[in-house]
């Protein structure tokens, strides 16, 4: 925590002057970030020390994967238009 505590305030202090530049990388960091999130999230969900009475149902499972399928696709399509227009 004091690590990025201490990131933070150095980001903050030398580019207080450029704010886009600040929000093109939180949301660029978000979109890059939440496939990685989703998929740990679900390794923990249906992990074998989850209870079997916790484990989500399969339709659940399946909405799960499309999920990642899409904040994937979806942070793909982000990257391309960020770098390539």
């Amino acid at each position: 925590m004091i690590i990025v505590g201490s990131g933070a305030v150095i980001l903050l202090s030398l580019l207080k002057s450029s704010m886009v530049f600040m929000v093109t990388i939180a949301t660029t960091l978000s979109f890059l970030t939440a496939p990685i999130l989703a998929v740990m999230n679900f390794k923990v969900v249906t992990g074998k020390k989850m209870p079997a009475d916790a484990i989500p149902p399969g339709w659940m499972i399946i909405l799960s994967w499309m999920g990642i399928v899409f904040l994937t696709g979806f942070g793909s399509v982000y990257l391309y238009f960020k770098f390539v227009f």
